[in-house]
């Protein structure tokens, strides 16, 4: 089969425009993978216990808080539950809340006990305070429950002889492990505190440091001074107070590690928000030179009608205008916004308008070449501007005489319904029939002709080829 332009030189149709530009759809999908552990372990433990506590499920607050005790005995790390749900490890603190609400005031009492030895507790302020309450009031209730004494007092036992006084016996093992442990937490957050002013001073991530933050980093700065004196304090003395320093060293520097690595997780997330935001710009940016680029293209196809001379003065004027406008376009800078392309891109379409109709109202001799049919001329531009169903609801119903306007206008009503098809996505099977009759209208009326390469996408070309 050979190939013409299906644009005959006997009309006055666009030339030289190429074929509207498909938009790939990208979807990026983020898949978050969540790693569960085969066995369960104390931080396991005390987020199901967190999670009873959410629900006020008081049992099974009691058993997940009692084997996360079992676990790990050690209180005061922060363990993350979800997302960025980050709470204190005390699961005697709260093994006797649930005990308290269960009415077991000895055993909430008991737990309570182990919670305030292990002293984390103690910094947690409002928590601390209702635990104290809880407990004097279960130690009254308690008091209560106690049987009335005999009324014969019992015969007191001998005192055995009172002991002379002991020295203080320091445990060597537990105060190097004591201090071992503080200064591997003083070293961490020593690095953290290194990390968060390199943050604050990085040209990226400085202008998203605000008075919180500042706060935030002098708050965990001070915190890591008072670990590393609690420590030197440690590390001086040999008695009973030497491991309690040493343990406070730890507990300071973990409360600094805590506030540091806050500071980094709100960085984080105030830097995901800038770049979303980029995104977001740079997407609208580029849908907005989408548009112009198809309204320059319409703009160019109506100019092309356009005859060279004796147009009269106000057309002239809006094809010059409209030449201009589409040129300017052509030459925006990567920093036009997208409010200042669509602006642009309205004006080229006014104007795109506005010639449109001056053309069709100039008498046929004024024409460069034979008039093309209103209808036929509306539907091809509209096609060309990309808007389908306004060229197929021009060109389903138009009345044209001539064989050839007959075959263009079944070519255009083929080419906008497979483009609807495709937009689509390929699933309305009615939508595909009815291009394929057009194009079986467009080649029984001129069966060498094929479409133009340079109008048409090669999908198209290829449908309109498979289906003759």
């Amino acid at each position: 089969m050979r190939e013409n332009c299906a644009i005959s030189s006997g009309m006055a149709l666009p030339r030289g425009i190429s074929s509207p530009s498909a938009r790939a759809i990208v979807i990026l999908a983020f898949l978050l993978s969540f790693a569960l552990p085969m066995f369960a372990d104390y931080r396991d433990s005390f987020s199901r216990g967190m999670q009873a506590l959410d629900r006020k499920d008081w049992a099974g607050v009691r058993k997940h808080m009692s084997d996360a005790a079992s676990q790990n005995p050690g209180e005061g790390e922060r363990v993350k539950l979800y997302g960025m749900r980050f709470e204190v490890y005390l699961p005697f603190y709260y093994l006797g809340l649930a005990n308290y609400h269960l009415g077991d005031c000895q055993a909430a009492v008991d737990a309570w006990r182990r919670a305030d030895a292990n002293g984390a507790v103690k910094s947690q302020g409002s928590l601390y305070n209702q635990m104290q309450a809880f407990a004097d009031e279960c130690s009254s209730k308690l008091e209560q429950a106690t049987p009335p004494p005999d009324l014969e007092p019992p015969t007191p036992e001998p005192k055995p002889p009172t002991p002379g006084p002991k020295l203080p016996v320091v445990d060597p093992v537990r105060l190097d492990k004591a201090i071992s442990s503080a200064t591997s937490a003083i070293e961490r957050a020593k690095e953290l505190a290194a990390a968060t002013d390199r943050l604050g001073r990085a040209s990226d991530t400085s202008g998203l440091f605000d008075g919180n933050l500042r706060q935030r980093q002098q708050q965990g700065q001070r915190l890591l001074t008072s670990s590393q004196e609690a420590l030197q304090t440690a590390q001086k003395g040999a008695g009973p107070g030497s491991i309690e320093n040493a343990e406070e060293a730890a507990t300071l520097a973990n409360r600094a590690i805590e506030e540091f690595r806050a500071l980094e997780g709100i960085i984080d997330a105030r830097k995901e928000e800038q770049r979303r935001a980029r995104t977001a710009t740079a997407s609208a940016r580029q849908a907005a030179m989408d548009r112009l680029e198809a309204a320059a293209r319409s703009g160019r196809s109506v100019v092309r009608l356009a005859p060279s001379a004796g147009l009269p003065q106000a057309l002239s004027a809006s094809v010059g205008e409209l030449e201009t406008l589409i040129s300017r376009a052509g030459r925006l800078s990567d920093s036009a916004s997208a409010s200042e392309i669509d602006a642009i891109r309205q004006q080229i379409e006014q104007l795109t308008r506005s010639v449109e109709s001056g053309i069709q109202q100039l008498p046929s001799e004024d024409l460069p070449v034979p008039a093309v049919p209103t209808p036929l001329l509306s539907g091809a531009v509209a096609y060309f501007n990309g808007d389908y169903a306004r060229a197929i609801g021009m060109l389903e119903n138009a009345s044209l005489e001539s064989e050839e306007a007959r075959f263009h206008r079944a070519m255009f009503l083929a080419a906008a319904r497979y483009a609807l098809y495709l937009i689509n996505g390929g699933r309305d099977a009615d939508l595909r029939s009815l291009a394929r009759q057009n194009v079986k209208e467009a080649r029984s009326l001129s069966p060498d002709v094929t479409p133009s390469r340079t109008h048409f996408s090669p999908k198209f070309i290829r449908f309109y080829e498979d289906n003759g």
